[in-house]
């Protein structure tokens, strides 16, 4: 067996093995022993991390005028506030009902790979 078929079998036994057992492990290591549990913690953090609050928005913004920034806040409200009226009737649906919905879209959606 090559090696770099026995580390994808170890990865993918230890992966199966974590799924199974993980959240019970890590609980109680972290309960018996504290300060492995905190060393593999920092272990799984990089070296150096770079924590920016720049998103985007901010040169977004930038070029705008105050009424347009306005204007563009306005229609950012807007569409959160339809897509949790949106969430929020689709919550309501029964099974059924999100089944031929979900049906109904696969429906209209672009065929693609070829098919007319």
């Amino acid at each position: 067996m090559s090696r770099r078929k026995l580390t994808e079998r170890f990865i993918e036994t230890l992966h199966d093995d974590f799924v199974v057992h993980g959240p019970e492990i890590i609980e109680r290591l972290r309960i018996e022993s504290p300060s492995v549990y905190a060393q593999v913690c920092a272990k799984l953090v990089p070296p150096e991390i770079e924590i920016s609050e720049k998103d985007g928005l901010e040169d977004l913004l930038s070029g705008m005028s105050h009424r347009e920034r306005i204007a563009w806040f306005k229609e950012q409200i807007a569409a959160w506030e339809a897509e949790d009226q949106a969430q929020e009737a689709y919550d309501q649906l029964s099974v059924n009902q999100r089944i031929q919905l979900s049906y109904r879209r696969d429906q209209q959606a672009p065929k693609t790979g070829g098919q007319p």
